[in-house]
């Protein structure tokens, strides 16, 4: 018990040393412990004290988050898509870190930028539903796509044609007729 509370303070510190490190407020020491993780993670070096934080927590309340092997697969499966796709955006950067480095050189190397990154967003895509163990809903797709058929069908459904704009379109055809 007293070792977890301990194992908790610490971790806390690590996480706010990480966060003056980020404004650069940290010391040489922080600034070399997040660039080691900005070089190893890329951007996602910026979420580290979170996960820091949320590691005091666990330890501070003694209980181990319920975490499945598969969620957590699919978790790593997630934070490697999103380097290896970052790397690849990036170009010059190095936003994706080594992690992403390590996936989207062999991949580049074999395929087309356009194919890796399809797979790349695959693999972010495979990794969420497996984190977040729900399939992802295709309502955001289909709202706008039935409001865009609703607004077609009133733009280009028939209508019975007035009088008056019978009249203007003969008046129309009227006159250009006569500039002919």
């Amino acid at each position: 018990e007293t070792i977890l509370g301990v194992l908790a303070v610490i971790t806390v510190l690590i996480g706010v040393l990480l966060i003056l490190a980020v404004v650069h407020a940290g010391g040489s020491g922080g600034e070399l412990l997040f660039n080691g993780l900005y070089q190893l993670f890329g951007v996602f070096a910026y979420f580290m004290p979170f996960l820091f934080f949320s590691i005091a927590y666990h330890l501070w309340k003694e209980e181990l988050p319920n975490m499945r092997p598969l969620t957590a697969l699919g978790l790593i499966a997630t934070i490697i898509g999103i380097s290896g796709f970052l790397q690849i955006i990036s170009k010059t950067g190095n936003y994706g870190g080594l992690l992403g480095a390590l996936i989207d050189t062999p991949l580049l190397q074999a395929f087309s930028i356009y194919f890796t990154s399809i797979v790349l967003l695959g693999l972010i895509t495979i990794g969420t539903i497996i984190t977040l163990n729900k399939k992802p809903s295709l309502h955001i797709l289909v709202t706008p796509f039935n409001a865009l058929l609703s607004y077609l069908h009133t733009v280009f459904r028939k209508r019975e044609i007035s009088s008056k704009e019978e009249l203007v379109a003969e008046t129309l055809l009227g006159e250009l007729s006569q500039e002919i």
